[in-house]
């Protein structure tokens, strides 16, 4: 069996004042750009299979996103739905792509999809054969802490790299690991790709290799820069760019080190399998009710524009339009995915997963390489622990999150059975 690899990449840089994604305390469009984002698409394949996993610097692709960009895809090459994972570094100084804080803007949507299908369609067209293929592991635990339990809590520290050789002499890797790319805080304005950005920069210096990067179950995980205090984890706005490169060094020199010491290995074998899961709705208040929050709300901010009453507002705002939306679904449909190639796996989950949920799925993986990525094909907020949901805080209350207790264990379950199908 002959295998192919493709790679290409193009800015999605919004325009200077675009809106910023991930920050209530944002009161103004951006006002510069400190670095450029990216699409990159990856193809792997052969004649009768084709898969492309695409990464971009933005804080989430959602589902109408991801339809946007497929038809445009089907339109022009023959590569099947399934076989297209479209995820998201998450980071929060990039464009706002749906309306929590701010509206998106429409024509920048546009303009996106046609990117992300331009770089799927241009990596397809630009395959070569593929040679060979190596995986190797790093760790950076001084890098990150866990938001809820500074203290304690669980963290991965783990960086993953897969690294695939083509006939040309090229190589692209594929780099993991997992952290909320928000070194940079609210007080930020300027476009960037955050510590993500920084991490494949470094890399390919360090190299000479192209990468691209993909963000992990980093829900409840925060990055651990020089500034931080532990007795307010949640607070970034002590993150600078110079704290940016600080991380995406130090994960690029780790990752480096072990993929030079990496041996490449002949593909044997190239699997993708799909599967979907429904996940029962949180319990939601009556519409009458969240609207009568959201108009008391937003005569509150109107009189004191404060930073409360800003976060407050768009509580109330969000709880009442996502009500709306959700009446009359009682479960969402999430779809999951996975690609195997020899004995490395890798699983693609929707949306904000805590990491309690990827280390269960590594610990139980009948595979030792297993990797598993989050922010793919659709972004509808938190999926907690049973145990946080106890515990209280922001990512477990409506509309933060949008699934009932023990969604999360039964998507990684979906999950696992998914990766032993490969076995």
């Amino acid at each position: 069996m002959t295998y192919q690899i493709g790679f290409y990449k193009d800015v999605i840089t919004p325009p200077i004042g675009t809106y910023l994604a991930g920050y209530a305390a944002r009161t103004h469009g951006s006002e510069g750009i400190h670095d450029h984002l990216y699409t990159r698409a990856l193809y792997l394949g052969s004649d009768d299979q084709h898969i492309v996993l695409v990464s971009s610097d933005v804080l989430g692709i959602d589902r109408n996103l991801r339809e946007d960009i497929v038809k445009i895809v089907k339109s022009r090459v023959d590569i099947p739905e399934e076989n297209i994972v479209l995820s998201a570094t998450h980071t929060h100084s990039g464009p706002v792509l749906r309306g929590y804080f701010s509206e998106a803007s429409k024509e920048y949507l546009k303009i996106l999809s046609r990117k992300v299908a331009g770089v799927i369609i241009a990596a397809y067209k630009n395959r070569k054969k593929l040679l060979g293929v190596s995986y190797s592991e790093g760790y950076a635990r001084e890098t990150i802490v866990n938001r809820r339990d500074p203290y304690k809590g669980p963290v991965d520290p783990r960086i993953h790299v897969i690294e695939f050789k083509s006939e040309d002499g090229s190589i692209i890797a594929f780099l993991n690991f997992t952290c909320h790319a928000v070194v940079l805080g609210s007080n930020n304005y300027l476009i960037s790709a955050d510590y993500p950005g920084a991490f494949m920069k470094w890399y390919e210096k360090a190299t000479g290799h192209t990468s691209t990067f993909f963000n992990g179950a980093c829900a409840n995980i925060n990055p651990y820069t020089p500034g931080t205090d532990l007795e307010k984890v949640y607070d970034r706005n002590v993150g600078t760019f110079d704290d940016v490169e600080w991380m995406g060094s130090i994960l690029a020199f780790e990752a480096a080190k072990h993929s030079r010491l990496a041996e490449y290995k002949k593909v044997e074998t190239l699997k993708f399998k799909s599967c979907t899961e429904k996940l029962r709705r949180i319990d939601i208040p009556p519409l009458d009710i969240l609207e009568e929050r959201f108009q008391e709300a937003k005569r509150k901010l109107e009189e004191n524009d404060t930073l409360e009453n800003r976060w407050n507002y768009y509580m109330a705002r969000n709880s009442y339009l996502l009500a709306k939306r959700l009446a009359r679904r009682k479960f969402i449909t999430v779809r999951l995915s996975a690609f195997s190639i020899n004995d490395i796996v890798t699983l693609f989950l929707p949306s904000e997963v805590f990491v309690e949920h990827q280390l269960y799925i590594k610990e139980k993986s009948p595979f030792s390489k297993t990797l598993v990525i989050a922010y793919s094909d659709d972004y509808f907020g938190y999926i907690p622990t049973k145990k946080a949901y106890g515990e209280g805080g922001y990512e477990t209350r409506y509309p933060v999150t949008i699934l009932s207790k023990g969604s999360g264990e039964k998507l990684r379950k979906r999950a696992l059975k998914l990766i032993k199908e490969f076995k």
